[in-house]
This record gives structure tokens, sequence and C-alpha cells, in this order.
């Protein structure tokens, strides 16, 4: 699943970002369950900073972890049958000022 580059490199840094991993068709339906979920529950007018959405049980989010390969490239660095799908999820956002973009990236929403 990871080369020994990318397992070297998860050592080394700490994290690793996998491109691709996620097909682009399973990211667009994220992204469109997040906007779902911010558009029944809005963020307060004028919030800045972080905002958790906690204890979420949707199931596009959820199914990323069955049908995507994202459980077999994470077991691939903890080892294989370590973990289990979770039952519930976080959606965490981070609103401007508080520009937050994961390592190698430019966008803080998902992206392919």
């Amino acid at each position: 699943m990871l080369s020994a580059d990318q397992l070297d490199e998860f050592a080394t840094e700490g994290y690793l970002v996998v491109r691709g991993l996620v097909p682009a068709d399973a990211v667009a339906a994220a992204n469109a369950a997040v906007d779902r979920l911010i558009e029944r529950d809005p963020l307060p007018a004028g919030h800045i900073g972080n905002h958790a959405y906690m204890g979420l049980a949707d199931p596009v989010l959820l199914g990323l972890q069955t049908t995507t390969p994202i459980l077999a490239a994470a077991e691939a660095l903890t080892g294989a049958d370590t973990l289990d799908p979770a039952e519930a999820l976080q959606v965490a956002l981070s609103i401007p000022p508080w520009l937050h973009a994961p390592a190698g990236t430019t966008s803080t929403a998902l992206s392919a």
C-alpha cells in the first residue's frame, strides 16, 4: 500500500500526505457532505477561528473508511488488523483569519 520511502517519511516527519489516495469522486462527495452539514447547522454570524462538529455519523464521510484505501493506508502505518472503522467522526474547520492548510496544499478544502 505505502512505499518504503513513504513509511520512512512518516517515521521522520510524523505525518504523510498521500496525493490521489482518495478518488476525486469520493472527495467531491465528502465536500458535498460537509457543505450539507454546514447548511443544516451554520456557524454563528461573524465566527472566525476553529469550529468542530463532533460525534457525526454521516454515512458518506464514514463510508470513506471502507470505500477508499484510507483504512488500509492507516494500517500500513500502524500494523495489519490494528484499526477498526470509526462509528462517529469529527469535522474540524478553520475559518479565516486562521488559515490552515495541510502540508503541501494550498486550500483548506479537501482536494484530490
